[in-house]
């Protein structure tokens, strides 16, 4: 789908900021760890960093910015009941490694919008985990799942540490694969 289509799926209108020309999308947080060290970190100013991240490296080949990215909301997990949505909850500190259909199941069947937004890019802050590295490992992912998009962000990958996670995961949700370069 094009930036113009997503967005239009998002909000159902095509709204701007400073360009009347460029969409501007929601964006939704809600932490799923309850990690100490990972809580301290995913605070509401960190969020509206990444989405300030976000506006300032998510652009064109050309250079130009596709879209415009607006902070909408910041929930974390561990205040709601515990009934909420409790398979997606889960993920965010699962000591394995996630199943990609357990995961779809999760959130496409979440229904509470204060976890799944209909109308925003829904971004979780997770702790990540693989076999090899265990609670190291820093796997994120974007995912466009078919103009209900959501990310799956590491904590220690706020604030623009490892590999640009921003633009990169948002770049999956806008449909971008990965792009081989050689050298």
């Amino acid at each position: 789908a094009s930036p113009a289509g997503l967005q239009a799926t998002l909000t159902g209108q095509l709204t701007t900021e400073a360009d009347p020309g460029t969409p501007l999308v929601d964006v939704h947080f809600a932490v799923l760890t309850s990690r100490s060290a990972a809580l301290a970190r995913a605070t509401e100013a960190q969020m509206r960093a990444e989405v300030d991240i976000l506006n300032t490296y998510f652009k064109g080949a050309d250079g130009s910015k596709p879209v415009r990215f607006r902070f909408k909301s910041l929930v974390y997990a561990n205040q709601l009941p515990a009934t909420v949505c409790a398979p997606l909850v889960a993920l965010g500190d699962l000591n394995q490694a996630y199943s990609y259909t357990a995961l779809m199941a999760a959130y496409n069947g979440c229904t509470d919008s204060r976890l799944v937004d209909p109308k925003a890019i829904n971004v979780y802050v997770y702790d990540s985990y693989a076999k090899v590295g265990g609670d190291e490992d820093i796997t994120s992912h974007g995912i466009h799942n078919s103009g209900h998009p959501l990310v799956l962000f590491d904590w220690e990958r706020l604030d623009h540490t490892t590999q640009s996670p921003e633009e990169h995961e948002f770049g999956h949700v806008f449909g971008l694969g990965h792009v081989c370069v050689p050298g």
